[in-house]
């Protein structure tokens, strides 16, 4: 049984005659195929699991089925056999796949018409994997999940009175509009994107299963009123101020159509201010950069309250040669 196991990819960490039923005939004549072995059941799988040969194969095919699923997420007019358990939404002009992690009973809005990519973002599958953080100031971690997607995710501050100095004209008006809730965060990304502004990609938004108690002092109710009419399938709230939310990014090492044709050749992203801080960059270079972004911005009719040189990436090709436009910028 061991060979034939492990020819399909699999092995059994603990063997017990018990784990295995044999068939026989009325005569009690046990049943042999016709190379004259035994036909045999495994009865027990709690040990039974994949040699990593078979595991890498799983994680490979699937990391290729999901890069070109997100190439088309927002394409798909017709879904069939859509699970009765997940629902298609739209927030603020965004298209989400909505569904309850049964793990922790959260909830779980995904981008996108396609309802295979729900499971990836399941907090099964990146909440407790290693993680490393990437910023001093926000709650922003990289990781890899369980089906080797590289992702960042990120804790949402809204609903948090900016810890600013009211007396500053620029604090002041921080103060006065916000954090960002999530699904705006989202809808800002995308609107940016159709732009011609290219930004990282978000993927989905996740509401923790466990409630959570702010001080009413720390707390402004403002997207809370501003999004009371936007409810779940449930009738629930979208945005509750009992429960964390974070959003979930696509790890930045390529775009989705190149990735989607060719999984190789990684771009590796860096944020502007470490570029500058890492010589990569002059000063001059890094102004004119903040100069230009902010510019680009009021074009479009955005306007970032708090442009840092930390918001916006910079990247490498595979080769580690800083990528460029056509007038040499970064």
């Amino acid at each position: 049984m061991e060979n034939n196991l492990q020819e399909r990819g699999f092995l059994v960490k603990d063997r017990k005659p018990h784990h295995i039923i044999l068939r026989y005939r009325d005569n009690n004549r046990f049943i042999k195929d016709r190379n004259n072995n035994f036909l045999y059941g495994l009865v027990d799988f709690e040990l039974l699991a994949r040699t990593p040969e078979r595991d890498e194969i799983i994680k490979k095919v699937k990391r290729q089925k999901y890069l070109k699923k997100q190439k088309d997420r927002f394409n798909i007019s017709k879904i069939n056999n859509f699970p009765p358990y997940l629902k298609l939404v739209n927030i603020f002009n965004v298209d989400y796949i909505y569904g309850i992690a049964e793990s922790t009973n959260g909830a779980l809005w995904v981008l996108g018409r396609d309802p295979d990519l729900f499971e990836y973002f399941l907090p099964e599958k990146w909440e407790k994997m290693p993680r490393i953080k990437l910023s001093i100031n926000n709650e922003i971690f990289y990781t890899i999940t369980k089906d080797n997607i590289h992702l960042v995710w990120k804790f949402s501050k809204v609903g948090l009175r900016p810890d600013l100095n009211p007396f500053n004209q620029r604090e002041k008006k921080i103060i006065e509009y916000g954090y960002n809730s999530p699904f705006e965060e989202v809808s800002l990304s995308l609107e940016l994107g159709c732009k011609d502004i290219p930004t990282i990609y978000p993927r989905a938004i996740y509401m923790t299963g466990h409630k959570v108690k702010i001080a009413e002092y720390l707390i402004s109710n403002k997207k809370y009123e501003t999004h009371s009419k936007l409810k779940t399938p449930e009738g629930k709230p979208v945005l509750r101020k009992d429960h964390d939310y974070i959003i979930i990014y696509g790890y930045w090492n390529g775009p989705d159509e190149k990735l989607a044709m060719k999984d190789s050749d990684y771009y590796e992203g860096i944020d502007a201010l470490r570029a500058y801080k890492e010589k990569i960059i002059t000063k001059v270079q890094y102004k004119y950069l903040l100069k230009t972004i902010r510019k680009r911005l009021n074009e479009v009719g955005i306007e970032d309250l708090n442009l840092k040189g930390s918001h916006f990436l910079l990247s490498f090709d595979s080769s580690k040669n800083l990528i460029k436009d056509s007038h040499k910028i970064p």
